[in-house]
Parts: structure tokens; C-alpha cells; sequence
């Protein structure tokens, strides 16, 4: 992912490392492991990435798009309620 990349998706790391960069500065921001959610603002609605980020080895996510969201708040409303708090806790680390 790299940065001013229009996203439309949630990602979470299942398996592997990335690691978050500025691209302007070369600051390194934090790194990604399994478990890690990535633009999670993106499951809400369009937005632009703020930062690169970069796999440091062979790297799989979930992608979780607005519509898919949505969905999974219509049929499965409690695992999707479980799901939003999972994403708080994460972002609030």
C-alpha cells in the first residue's frame, strides 16, 4: 500500500509482518504482525492512505470492503458488533 493509494477496504494481517513508513521522511511509523488492522477506516467509507506500508516477508490479509461490512451487520448483526469492537481495541493501542 502506498501512500495517497485511494482504499476501500479494511485489511487485517493473518499471517506475516509489514511495516508502516513515511515516504517523505523514511521515518519508520510501526510494525504490522498477525492479528493487526490496517486502514480500518476504509471498511467505512473511501479514504487515502496517510503512510506506506510494506510487507517484510510473504504477507496475508483480509480484506473487509464497506459492502461486505454492511452485510455482515444485516445477516450476522452480533459477530459484526464483535468484529467493530475488536477494530476500537486495536486502534486504541
Amino acid at each position: 500500500m502506498t501512500k495517497n493509494l485511494k482504499l476501500d477496504a479494511l485489511c487485517l494481517v493473518v499471517s506475516g509482518e509489514a511495516t508502516e513508513t513515511d515516504p517523505d521522511t523514511g521515518t519508520r511509523r510501526r510494525t504490522f504482525v498477525p492479528g493487526d488492522v490496517i486502514a480500518a477506516q476504509a471498511a467505512f467509507g473511501r479514504t487515502t492512505a496517510v503512510s506506506t506500508v510494506t510487507a517484510a516477508e510473504t504477507c496475508q490479509v483480509i480484506l473487509l470492503k464497506q459492502d461486505a461490512r454492511q452485510l455482515l451487520e444485516k445477516e450476522a448483526p452480533e459477530l459484526a458488533i464483535s468484529l467493530h469492537v475488536y477494530v476500537i481495541q486495536k486502534l486504541a493501542c
